[in-house]
């Protein structure tokens, strides 16, 4: 007889499929030569390919959510002026060295995402900060000049 609550009829389906005789037995269907056949024809598909990119994007969209809530001080937002549209945010090295360390960590691999990966595999180092472009841009620009905003406000008044 079905379960009224869908959430619980799915919990069943899981539990009945976690048994060990059943995982042998899709084990055994998966290792089949034409079923490894057609895993191969579906994956250079357009339609696999398109799902795979979006779910690697959506997942890495994840992480660096995380991150900057994580290095943002509990927001996902610039510390410095408290930019939050996600496009716009960045990690950064706090001591200016991060074109050093990032060729030291990840030899030769490029982008974000690696970078947010090692993070996240290094326990979440000290050191970084979250930091929108634009602010991120004036810190390079003027090293000198730029401050955390709390520093900037106790120096103005």
């Amino acid at each position: 007889m079905p379960y009224k609550d869908p959430a619980i009829a799915r919990a069943k389906a899981r539990e009945r499929s976690a048994r060990p005789e059943i995982k042998a037995h899709q084990k055994e269907l998966r290792d089949r030569p034409e079923a490894k056949e057609r895993r191969k024809a579906y994956e250079k598909t357009e339609q696999f390919k398109k799902i795979r990119r979006k779910s690697e994007h959506d997942r890495n969209q994840r992480l660096k959510l995380f991150l900057m809530i994580h290095y943002g001080k509990g927001k996902a937002e610039c510390v410095h002026c408290g930019f939050s549209d996600m496009d716009g945010l960045t990690l950064d090295h706090i001591n200016n060295d991060g074109a050093a360390h990032r060729r030291q960590i990840l030899k030769g691999k490029h982008g974000c995402k690696d970078f947010y990966r090692w993070v996240k595999r290094n326990n979440y180092p000290s050191g970084l900060q979250t930091l929108c472009s634009n602010c991120q841009s004036i810190k390079k620009a003027r090293p000198n000049e730029f401050m955390p905003k709390q520093t900037a406000q106790l120096v103005l008044a």
